[in-house]
């Protein structure tokens, strides 16, 4: 039988890759570090999401990378400067990856 991956005690944190748009390019893939939350914690952050700008979402939700640069507010906000669709990708992968192990699927 095989073992399941199943268990009462969630990681602090998951791997994910996210296609950044790059202007005038194909998107390249950089994988993200993000933070993992509850149903309860991710609700309540979704909600004062809406408050956040694109660097505090991103701070909020991401605790590494996989770029050369260390991940630091000033390295996001570059980041967010030169890649204005990366913002998007980033958030729309958590979001999508976290309610995806929520919702079982």
């Amino acid at each position: 039988m095989a073992k399941t991956r199943i268990t009462l005690t969630q990681k602090p944190t998951f791997p994910a890759p996210v296609a950044i748009p790059i202007p005038g390019e194909k998107p390249d893939v950089v994988v993200f570090t993000f933070k993992a939350r509850t149903r309860k914690e991710f609700a309540e952050w979704m909600e004062a999401l809406k408050e956040k700008n694109n660097v505090e979402a991103i701070m909020e939700c991401v605790t590494g990378w996989a770029l050369d640069d260390p991940f630091t507010l000033e390295n996001v906000e570059q980041f967010n400067e030169l890649y204005l669709g990366a913002a998007a990708a980033i958030l729309d992968k958590y979001i999508a990856e976290i309610t995806q192990a929520k919702l079982g699927n």
